[in-house]
């Protein structure tokens, strides 16, 4: 059994996203959320998760998938 990297597991359509491209009108939050990993950490540890919801085609799954590929 090999082991799966958070990059296999993206979709291929995604596995080039980029945090840079993403944009930052609409998912400010994401940077905010994940600002450093400590940020990120006592978001985890106080259990928040994050939440992205919006129409088709506004760029949900791109922007998780640059947040994944990020950090």
């Amino acid at each position: 059994m090999t082991m799966q990297t958070a990059r296999d597991a993206i979709p291929p359509l995604f596995r080039h996203a980029k945090i840079t491209e993403v944009d930052q009108a609409q998912f400010s939050f994401i940077r905010d959320y994940c600002s450093t990993a400590a940020v990120f950490a006592a978001h985890m540890k106080k259990g928040e998760g994050l939440l992205v919801s919006g129409p088709s085609g506004v760029g949900k799954s791109y922007a998780m998938a640059a947040l994944t590929l990020e950090y």
